[in-house]
C-alpha cells in the first residue's frame, strides 16, 4: 500500500528544510544512537530516517550501508502518518500497509519486522523515525520500545542542537562583518573629525546625510561588501504630497514635516546605516549586510510609523523604492545600477497608489514588484 501524504505536509516539509539537517556528513553523536537502538532491540538493523518530498534520507545506519530511498517504498512514510504514536509492526506479511511492500515481497533478505519512534519538531511535525528493523517476525517488549521512544526524542535533540549551533555560527560571522563596517566607519570618523567636515557632510533641515555625503558612502559601502561578499541595499523614498503641503501652509510647515520624516527614518534604522535627505523630499537608506527580505522589512516600519505620525495640517504619506545587491556579487553591479533600480522601483510604487513599496529584482530585464502593506493579512 502506498502511503498518503500527510495533511500538513508542506508545514511538515517547511519544518525539515529549516532545520538544515539533510544531506549533512555522518556525525558520530547519531550513530551512537542507532548502535544503541540496534542493541536493546536486538536487531540486525537500526536507522534514523528523515522523509523528504519524495525520498527518505539516512543521517545513520547501523548495520548497514544505505542511499536514498523512494519515499512510497519505506515503512517510514506510513509511521509520519500517525506522530502520536510509534509504529509496531511485528509480521509485515500480515500487516496490509506492507504486505505487498517490495522490501517484503521481493527483497532478500525481506523486511519482515518494524519499530518506528516518530522524531517531532516543537511544534508536533513528524519529520521522520528511530527505527530498527528485522528480517524476520518478532516482538519487543515494552522496556524495549520505552528505550527506543526515548532514543528518537534524544536524536531530535541532537537536530534541534545543529540548528542552533548552525545559527550561532551565521549569527558569529555577520557580527565580524559588522565588527569591520563599525571599525571602518570609527576611522572613518575619526580621520573627519571637525565641524567644518561634519557640516559640509551633513544637511542643516534634517540633520541627515547630504547628498555628496550620501555618494560617497555609497561607493564605500559597495567597496566593503564586494570585498567581504555580503549583500547590500538602498531605500529611496520621496513625501507624497508635500509640494502642494509647502505651496497652501508655508516653508515653517514644510520644514517641520521634513524633520518628522527624518526623526521617523532615525527611529527604523541601525547604528551601521546611512540615512540621507537625498533632494528637496527625497531620502536615501543605505542598508550594509541587508538582503532584500531585511530591506523590505525596513521599509514596511517606515510605512507604519509614517501611517501613525502628524503631519497635520499636512496630508502627507510615503512611497518607498527598494533595490539589493544579494551575494555571490557580479562585477556589474555599481552604485549607478544600485540608485537606477531603487529609482525605477519607487516609480512602480508611486504609479501603484502610493504609500507602497516597490522591489526591483535586480534582474536584466528590470522586473518590479509591489508590495501594498495595508491589503497585508
Amino acid at each position: 500500500m502506498q502511503p498518503a501524504i500527510p495533511s500538513n505536509e508542506n508545514a511538515r516539509l517547511e519544518a525539515l528544510r529549516d532545520l538544515g539537517i539533510l544531506d549533512t556528513p555522518r556525525d558520530e553523536s547519531f550513530d551512537d544512537l542507532t548502535r544503541i537502538a540496534r542493541h536493546v532491540a536486538g536487531t540486525p538493523l537500526a536507522l534514523i530516517g528523515l522523509i523528504d518530498a519524495d525520498r527518505e534520507w539516512f543521517k545513520s545506519a547501523d548495520g548497514a550501508v544505505l542511499e536514498d530511498t523512494d519515499r512510497d517504498l519505506t515503512f517510514c512514510a506510513h509511521a509520519i502518518l500517525t506522530p502520536e504514536r510509534s509504529t509496531y509492526v511485528p509480521d509485515a506479511r500480515e500487516d496490509p500497509r506492507f504486505a505487498d511492500n517490495p522490501h517484503v515481497v521481493d527483497a532478500d533478505p525481506a523486511t519482515l519486522f518494524y519499530y518506528g519512534a516518530p522524531l517531532l519538531t516543537d511544534d508536533g511535525l513528524p519529520i521522520g523515525t528511530l527505527c530498527v528493523v528485522d528480517h524476520r517476525p518478532r516482538t519487543l517488549e515494552p522496556a524495549q520500545r520505552e528505550v527506543i521512544d526515548a532514543l528518537a526524542r534524544q536524536a531530535m535533540r541532537l537536530i534541534e542542537l545543529a540548528r542552533s549551533e548552525r545559527q550561532l555560527r551565521q549569527e558569529h560571522e555577520e557580527r565580524e562583518v559588522l565588527l569591520v563596517h563599525l571599525e571602518h566607519r570609527n576611522r572613518e570618523l575619526a580621520a573627519l573629525a571637525g565641524d567644518l567636515r561634519v557640516r559640509a557632510d551633513t544637511d542643516k533641515l534634517s540633520r541627515l546625510g547630504n547628498r555628496s555625503a550620501f555618494d560617497a558612502r555609497l561607493d564605500e559601502d559597495l567597496a566593503l561588501t564586494r570585498d567581504h561578499q555580503s549583500p547590500l541595499s538602498l531605500l529611496l523614498m520621496d513625501l507624497d504630497r508635500f509640494k502642494p503641503c509647502n505651496d497652501q501652509f508655508g516653508h515653517q510647515v514644510g520644514d517641520r514635516v521634513i524633520r518628522t520624516f527624518a526623526d521617523i527614518l532615525r527611529s527604523v534604522s541601525r547604528p551601521t546605516d546611512f540615512i540621507a535627505r537625498y533632494g528637496g523630499d527625497e531620502f536615501a537608506i543605505i542598508l550594509p549586510l541587508a538582503d532584500s527580505r531585511a530591506a523590505i522589512d525596513v521599509a514596511r516600519r517606515v510605512l507604519t510609523a509614517v501611517k501613525r505620525a502628524d503631519f497635520a495640517p499636512c496630508d502627507t504619506c510615503t512611497s518607498v523604492g527598494v533595490a539589493s545587491l544579494e551575494t555571490p556579487r557580479r562585477e556589474d553591479e555599481d552604485a549607478e545600477a544600485l540608485l537606477r533600480q531603487a529609482d525605477e522601483a519607487l516609480y512602480a510604487a508611486k504609479a501603484a497608489g502610493r504609500g507602497r513599496i516597490g522591489v526591483s529584482t535586480g534582474g536584466a530585464a528590470g522586473e518590479i514588484s509591489v508590495i501594498d502593506p495595508a491589503s497585508d493579512d
